[in-house]
């Protein structure tokens, strides 16, 4: 499980940017989303559909690609 900070960290993003997009609140620039997806050796194609879905949908992408990421379900549902 990846935490904000780490997230922060990882990207070169600060936490209140981690934060915004993991809540839905705000979508990363072109460039964070670059990182991102190298970061975290996100598919590609999934990442840009998810992008083009907006805010909710790529917050719910990344919130399990990223942040829940090697949880099983119980664990990601406990820990959301």
């Amino acid at each position: 499980m990846v935490t904000n900070a780490e997230f922060a960290r990882l990207t070169g993003c600060n936490y209140t940017m981690a934060s915004k997009i993991r809540n839905g609140a705000r979508m990363p620039s072109g460039a964070l989303f670059s990182r991102i997806v190298r970061v975290f050796d996100l598919n590609g194609d999934a990442a840009v559909e998810a992008y083009a879905g907006g805010r909710a949908v790529f917050s719910d992408y990344i919130e399990r690609e990223v942040f829940s990421a090697g949880l099983d379900e119980t664990e990601a549902v406990e820990t959301a």
